[in-house]
């Protein structure tokens, strides 16, 4: 027991009264106890509160490189991706062509009167300069009345026709 001003002593056999005289009472305080574990925080918590720091600083890099690398694509640094298109998928075919310093690519499709790149290495090409979903469409629905069309995502500008007999044709050119 932890008393909360002075110990009392014991009383005096005699008089009764408490030694040293002191008029007021101390009530003694009850003793709680505090095992190690409470006094300091969990190793758990400890743990927990480390990964989430850890998590956070995780994304804010993840983040930060986002914002860092799309940038980077608008510089006047970036390379046209048509040699690694074409090199990816359509190497040695003479139906897809370079052209400007590798800042133009014309592809000639298959068509039914005449050779050309399979319609599976135009769409590797395609995808390899990311040209998007809706522009894709646009080509896949071209009927040959429709005469030349356009599209333009990022620095990349598509132009195409389409005759069933002569397929898709696709120039592609980057600018900055």
């Amino acid at each position: 027991m932890h008393p909360t001003m002075s110990s009392p002593s014991a009383p005096d056999a005699d008089s009764g009264q408490v030694d040293g005289g002191s008029a007021a009472t101390v009530t003694p305080q009850p003793e709680i106890a505090v095992s190690d574990q409470q006094k300091r925080p969990s190793t758990l918590l400890i743990f927990a509160s480390s990964l989430a720091a850890v998590l956070l600083l995780g994304v804010g890099v993840v983040i930060g490189s986002a914002i860092g690398s799309s940038s980077d694509e608008s510089t006047p640094d970036s390379k046209p991706p048509f040699a690694a298109a074409k090199q990816k998928c359509a190497a040695y075919s003479p139906h897809a062509k370079l052209g400007d310093g590798g800042r133009s690519l014309t592809i000639s499709g298959e068509g039914e009167e005449r050779d050309g790149l399979p319609y599976t290495a135009v769409a590797c090409i395609l995808r390899e300069v990311d040209t998007p979903d809706a522009v894709i469409a646009q080509m896949d629905s071209t009927r040959a009345l429709d005469g030349r069309q356009q599209a333009q995502w990022g620095n990349i500008q598509a132009s195409w026709t389409y005759h069933p007999d002569d397929g898709l044709q696709v120039i592609l050119t980057y600018s900055e």
